[in-house]
């Protein structure tokens, strides 16, 4: 199960800023996909996100809050969809999102973890939520995320064996 923790960038002053015209045309493609997911037509939530993302002026990932929500939906949806090369490809991009060319953001490192744990792929969820245990112990899984670390710890103990 995904987790549904959000964490925003905060813009510096200096960072750059979208025109109303896009920002505008954005909000609309995004409520019109969140409208089209909870009414149960995932493929045409899809299309309005890939709309939106292409939308987004070069480079795609440097703007603020809508290249995060956009790739966290899509990763989303792809997941649902237990698309694979797509997840792999929006999981990159969520990453590039948050400028975590290192991959060791908390918040999309637990999505990772999240994400492969709802496709069933124990090998990769458990060599994500070893790096963010290894890194920030047991307080890495706070809150919601406690059923990750439940899961981690016994899959541990079973690896050891």
């Amino acid at each position: 199960m995904l987790s549904p923790t959000i964490e925003v960038k905060v813009p510096m002053p200096s960072d750059p800023v979208l025109s109303k015209d896009v920002i505008v045309k954005l909000d609309e493609l995004l409520q019109q996909s969140g409208e089209a997911e909870r009414g149960g037509d995932l493929n045409q939530s899809l299309t309005q996100g890939q709309v939106a993302w292409d939308i987004l002026p070069e480079p795609k990932a440097s703007w603020d809050f809508y290249p995060q929500i956009i790739a966290r939906g899509m990763l989303r949806k792809f997941t649902a969809k237990r698309d694979i090369d797509q997840v792999k490809a929006w999981l990159q991009l969520t990453y590039e999102a948050y400028a975590d060319s290192e991959h060791n953001n908390h918040f999309v490192n637990m999505l990772e973890g999240s994400v492969w744990r709802s496709l069933g792929d124990d090998n990769n969820a458990y060599t994500i939520f070893e790096k963010i245990y290894n890194r920030e112990g047991r307080n890495g899984f706070r809150g919601e995320n406690i059923n990750h670390l439940e899961w981690f710890l016994k899959q541990r103990a079973q690896r050891r064996g």
